[in-house]
């Protein structure tokens, strides 16, 4: 049973986009609102976009650079956090929350196709 869920996990952090249709059919039942599932969708699978580059990155470069992906996301949380506080005045978590992670899920999808196709150019020059 473990191996099964282990699987399940597996496929989901190397393939994210069929993570985030999971999580989109997910929330659709239960929400019954096509916009407000989107959102949902890319907010929880914004993580696993992050953890699927990381995978890429120490698979295609053989060196972990999870301390850098670590602190470039503690400096966009701060910058988002100082962004709020001077144009707003106040910090308002859920609405922070909200933006960090869609932006995260942006940066993601973007990182992701980038390493992606990256993987493959190398993985072809080398054969």
């Amino acid at each position: 049973m473990t191996t099964f869920f282990s699987n399940i996990v597996a496929i989901f952090v190397t393939f994210p986009p069929l993570s985030m249709l999971a999580f989109y059919y997910f929330f659709k039942l239960v929400h019954h609102h096509k916009k407000r599932a989107f959102h949902l969708s890319v907010e929880a699978s914004s993580v696993i976009f992050i953890f699927a580059n990381l995978a890429i990155l120490s698979y295609a470069f053989d060196f972990s650079y999870t301390w850098l992906v670590i602190i470039g996301l503690m400096v966009l949380f701060i910058a988002f956090l100082v962004m709020q506080w001077k144009l707003v005045g106040d910090v308002l978590i859920k609405r922070l929350t909200k933006l960090y992670l869609r932006s995260l899920w942006l940066i993601g999808v973007v990182a992701y196709i980038v390493l992606v196709t990256l993987s493959i150019v190398f993985n072809i020059q080398a054969s």
